[in-house]
C-alpha cells in the first residue's frame, strides 16, 4: 500500500495527460483564438480609443 501512495502523483499526471490528449485540439484552438482576438481586435481598439482621447484632450503623442 505504501508503494501505491508513492505512485499517486504520477497517476494524476497520467490522468491529466490522458484528459489533455482527448481534448488537445480544443485547448489549442482556444489558446490560438484568444491570442488572435487580443492581437487583432482588442489592442487596435484600445489604441484607437486612447488616440481619440489624447487628440480630444490636446495631448500630442510622445
Amino acid at each position: 500500500m505504501v508503494r501505491k501512495k508513492a505512485n499517486r502523483p504520477f497517476g494524476l499526471i497520467f490522468k491529466y495527460l490522458r484528459e489533455f490528449s482527448k481534448f488537445w485540439f480544443e485547448y489549442i484552438s482556444v489558446f490560438i483564438g484568444t491570442t488572435l482576438a487580443i492581437t487583432f481586435v482588442i489592442i487596435p481598439l484600445l489604441e484607437s480609443i486612447s488616440g481619440l482621447i489624447m487628440r480630444l484632450s490636446g495631448i500630442p503623442f510622445l
